[in-house]
């Protein structure tokens, strides 16, 4: 069922303000035009000669040959509406991401009723303003759209998704603004089960509800299957975790087909037990032929993991975003711990160096001060960076971290963590940013916080060279922005001021003299910036631009108030340093009036 196009036109931005009769005026000069999932409507490079609305359905606009979607357009927006009014050739793919439908107006046509209705031509250029605007706003990084319509997907060999998983999704869902379920048999009596076509139609007037819509498969790949996923916007696999505990579980037959309809960040993978308490592995298992963009834990008898999930796929997670910096990385556990005193729940989690170690922390699940006791063991009381070594490799001796990392984190996966977390590291191999989101956790961490010079690089089992993320990106928003939609709070060590030091450059000992005071054990020390000071500010020095280039999005920045004199290295203080971030955010939280407020209305200056 088909809204009519002057209603359908009453829904767009600035033609909304034409007069009923205006819109009568356009929609008698329009054509529907109806296209299957996969057709394309545009082409790039092909004459400018018609303008599209979207009626029903949604569009994926496609560079690069359509190896990459750079926008997605849904019901009531226009299509193509820039090179139409330019009189250029077009420049990139449309293709229907769904069954769906549009109304054209040719040029002729356009051109008479603006001769007939002058007003037409000045609204239709402000809709196409407002949007302009809207896209050089999120130019910086495409979060990924909330779905209108997802199809939840039985995954493996276990049959339909349990009734429980379902119930709890949908509590879930209508939490964060209204779903309207449907499955096989909510379809009306008189649609025959077997006609594709009267399904379709049936499940695109209930898109006119104005609810998200959540498809349940049946998983036997029949007619209601088949119509669902292409009326879908992104695929939701479901499977319990526990079936593919012993290697990889190849997709069924349903999958496989679903899978070909959905490209790659429009794939999600939900894995579900029976009680919290059972532990998490084998994820990659699951992983192994599914290229999903994002996969969920959830445990039936956790609410909270479904609230997470729904939070996710609906636009409104919250991600945190930790910068490197050594010790001052204790700041972070100061920041969250005051933000969810007061409410705030972290959805996906993500850093640099000892920010990706923080954050992996934390989204496995421990508390802030157990984060930090670890922090405590790792390099207070077994001085992983005080224990130096022969400076062929690297400055310090990297044994004493690795021992560390492997004891507390142990084989454990990235992708077998609760929630959601990323590390970031740059290759040396490749020369670009490394995303770590699968494998050992440890391993990532100690990619991230590869230091160079100061430790060894880490050099995987495919040889890549690793070294710290901070080189390129200290501070990884736009990854995360990239990965889900939703505002993020975003923790920075830059814009401490001027570093300035009270040293004579002249007085700095020569190599015969600091060789002779190492060996007396009467090492002088001075003011004079210490190597892993100077690299480790020298890196952070990039991250004010990439960040800039990502840009914030939705959330708020906040930066830390350092300890007067407070190296990278000094770990003794950071309890010390934990606290007074506590009471620093603590006190922007209450002048904000509460954390929803500082993340909604301050300015990333004023934190």
């Amino acid at each position: 069922m088909s809204l009519p196009p002057d209603s359908i036109l009453s829904d767009i931005g600035a033609l909304s303000a034409l007069s009923p009769a205006m819109r009568g005026a356009v929609a008698a000069r329009m054509e529907r035009h109806v296209l299957t999932r996969g057709e394309r409507l545009i082409t790039a490079g092909e004459a400018a000669d018609a303008l599209y609305i979207v009626a029903r359905g949604r569009f994926q606009v496609m560079v690069d040959h359509g190896r990459r979607v750079i926008a997605e357009i849904g019901t009531g927006e226009p299509v193509g509406e820039i090179a139409f009014f330019a009189d250029v050739r077009r420049t990139a793919d449309v293709v229907a991401a769904r069954d769906s439908e549009v109304l054209s107006l040719s040029r002729a046509d356009y051109d008479a009723l603006v001769h007939e209705v002058p007003e037409i031509a000045q609204a239709v250029l402000a809709a196409i303003a407002g949007r302009l605007a809207d896209v050089t706003a999120a130019a910086p990084a495409l979060s990924p759209k909330p779905p209108g319509t997802l199809a939840l997907c039985p995954a493996g060999g276990g049959g339909a998704v349990p009734d429980a998983v379902r119930a709890a999704l949908v509590a879930a869902l209508a939490e964060v603004g209204g779903v309207t379920a449907i499955g096989r048999d909510d379809l009306p009596a008189g649609i025959d089960r077997d006609d594709e076509g009267a399904i379709g139609a049936f499940l695109q007037a209930r898109e006119g509800d104005g609810a998200r819509i959540l498809l349940t498969l049946e998983g036997d790949g029949g007619p209601f299957d088949r119509t669902a996923l292409r009326q879908s916007d992104v695929l939701l696999l479901a499977a319990p975790l526990a079936e593919a505990g012993d290697g990889p579980l190849p997709p069924s037959p349903l999958e496989t087909y679903a899978l070909g309809f959905f490209r790659p960040a429009n794939r999600a993978l939900l894995l579900w037990r029976e009680r919290a308490a059972m532990p998490i592995g084998g994820t990659r298992h699951w992983l192994a032929g599914r290229p999903v963009h994002l996969h969920h834990h959830v445990a039936c008898d956790q609410p909270a993991d479904f609230s997470r999930l729904a939070r996710i796929l609906a636009g409104r997670a919250l991600g945190i975003v930790m910068a490197g910096g050594g010790a001052l990385g204790c700041a972070h556990l100061g920041v969250v711990r005051a933000l969810e005193e007061d409410g705030a729940v972290f959805d996906v989690f993500g850093g640099t160096s000892v920010g990706a170690a923080m954050s992996t922390g934390l989204a496995s699940g421990l508390p802030t001060q157990d984060v930090l006791e670890i922090a405590e063991q790792i390099f207070v009381e077994n001085r992983a960076m005080r224990r130096f070594t022969v400076p062929i490799y690297s400055l310090l001796d990297h044994h004493v971290l690795d021992s560390g990392m492997r004891h507390h984190y142990g084989e454990r996966r990235l992708e077998d963590l609760p929630r959601t977390a990323y590390a970031v590291s740059v290759s040396l191999t490749h020369n670009e940013v490394r995303v770590h989101r699968h494998g050992r956790v440890w391993e990532a961490v100690r990619a991230s916080s590869a230091i160079p010079a100061v430790y060894p690089p880490f050099v995987t089992a495919e040889g890549e060279v690793l070294v710290d993320g901070a080189v390129l990106d200290n501070q990884p928003v736009g990854i995360m922005r990239e990965l889900k939609a939703g505002p993020n709070v975003v923790i920075g060590f830059e814009g401490q001021g001027d570093w300035r030091v009270a040293a004579d450059y002249e007085a700095l000992p020569t190599r015969a003299r600091l060789v002779r005071e190492f060996a007396l054990g009467r090492h002088r020390q001075t003011a004079f910036p210490k190597l892993s000071d100077v690299l480790l500010r020298a890196m952070m020095i990039n991250s004010h631009r990439v960040m800039k280039r990502a840009g914030l999005g939705e959330g708020v920045l906040i930066v830390p108030p350092l300890l007067a004199g407070m190296g990278v290295l000094d770990w003794q203080r950071g309890r010390e340093l934990e606290e007074v971030t506590y009471r620093h955010t603590a006190a922007l939280i209450e002048a904000a009036g509460g954390f929803a407020a500082l993340l909604a209305g301050v300015e990333p200056s004023q934190a």
